[in-house]
């Protein structure tokens, strides 16, 4: 782990454990995780119309998209829209309720259009298959299985703060976005959402990761968590429809992109997937290896130039932490951070507490902000490499 949750001489150091705001890992980390578990109990039909589940979601042409054209970002659903700007609009289903009625932009099962608010709809569509909110169902059924202790949604009105939680950005509104989830959107939805919202850690992030390098079975306990084919099918190039550059299902794939923001040195079958405060996972299965990167690219502002480094430094990390592999020379690294040791945390800093609300009135209160600041990386990183089979390394 390097650098520190803000500028501020006296900010807190980042960690192993540090909880990063995930931003878009919460798309493949928790609602395509939870539709792969879906998928596995036979409640969830990757071709059916997604209308059959979500009947608000239909006219114009939506009895077409399918849930496999949601997860390919393929659902013909725009890009982005700021409904959180929208006077009298408050809460996830007033939220649901606009992207339902939004008309489609593109041809169903075209060329990928990378789309949020696909991505809300697909949460949606966890909780009806499921019978739970998103949140309960991928804590119940994918983070608590795999031993995710930090990683979880923060619902607006549980919010608490917690010292390990990396502050993001300094908005005009809210203030230092501390604890609370920094997409405007799911802010606006109670922290809670399929496209954003998970609050996670990059040791947390390396169970997943290796959860999937394993064929879907937890690497601790060895209970399966998906079925291995599951894996292989959601992490695959989606077949069908039109396009020249297909994406996987929920996953990105490096193959589409040169250079990729996955480093230069992955294979053709690695998958993986970005998030805008600064986060990164990327999985090669024929090498048996992942990177995890979370920053704080968004801090103090997202709409600074500080804030576009980050594209340059996901694939320079990966390529560092490949490479060092490939050597052999991550041994005896003073890096490492073994899973079991437990890191050390102020004294006094070791549990949440209730604190007073924060200039947005909700969640925990923001101390005196720094006069500029970004904070650190934070990576973890698993691989076959000699001598550093099944090991981590922050960085």
């Amino acid at each position: 782990a390097a650098g520190t949750f803000t500028f501020d001489v006296q900010s807190l150091q980042t960690g192993a454990r540090s909880v990063f705001d995930a931003a878009s890992l919460t798309k493949v980390l928790a609602t395509t995780g939870a539709l792969m578990v879906l998928h596995d109990q036979g409640l969830l039909r990757l071709d059916a119309p997604v209308a059959q589940v979500v009947p608000e979601f239909s006219g114009g042409g939506k009895e077409k998209v399918t849930a496999r054209m949601l997860l390919s970002h393929t659902g013909g659903l725009r890009e982005w829209f700021p409904f959180h700007r929208v006077p009298g609009l408050q809460g996830s289903e007033d939220v649901l309720a606009r992207v339902c009625a939004d008309p489609l932009k593109y041809p169903p099962g075209g060329e990928p259009h990378y789309s949020d608010l696909g991505f809300i709809l697909l949460g949606r569509l966890v909780e009806v298959l499921s019978g739970q909110p998103l949140d309960a169902f991928c804590r119940e059924r994918l983070f608590r299985p795999l031993g995710m202790a930090q990683t979880g949604f923060r619902r607006a009105e549980d919010v608490r703060w917690d010292p390990q939680v990396v502050p993001t950005e300094v908005d005009p509104q809210r203030g230092l976005i501390w604890g609370e989830v920094h997409d405007p959107l799911a802010f606006v939805m109670g922290g809670v959402a399929g496209h954003a919202g998970l609050f996670t850690s990059a040791l947390d992030a390396a169970r997943f990761a290796r959860c999937l390098l394993c064929g879907g079975a937890c690497p601790e306990s060895g209970r399966e968590i998906f079925k291995p084919e599951t894996v292989r099918l959601f992490a695959a190039p989606c077949a069908r429809g039109r396009a020249k550059k297909p994406r996987a299902l929920g996953w990105d794939l490096a193959a589409r992109y040169s250079p990729s923001p996955g480093g230069q040195r992955m294979g053709s079958r690695a998958f993986g997937h970005l998030g805008f405060t600064g986060t990164s996972m990327w999985v090669d299965p024929d090498a048996d290896t992942y990177v995890v990167l979370l920053a704080n690219a968004v801090h103090p502002s997202a709409e600074s130039k500080r804030a576009n480094l980050i594209l340059g430094v996901r694939p320079k990390v990966a390529d560092a932490a490949l490479a060092a592999l490939a050597a052999g020379g991550l041994d005896g690294r003073e890096s490492w951070v073994p899973e079991e040791d437990e890191e050390a945390v102020p004294a006094g800093l070791g549990a949440a507490a209730p604190a007073p609300p924060s200039p947005s009135g909700r969640g925990p209160p923001a101390p005196p902000p720094p006069t500029q600041g970004a904070g650190g990386p934070e990576g973890g990183l698993r691989g076959g490499g000699a001598g550093v089979a099944g090991a981590r390394l922050a960085l």
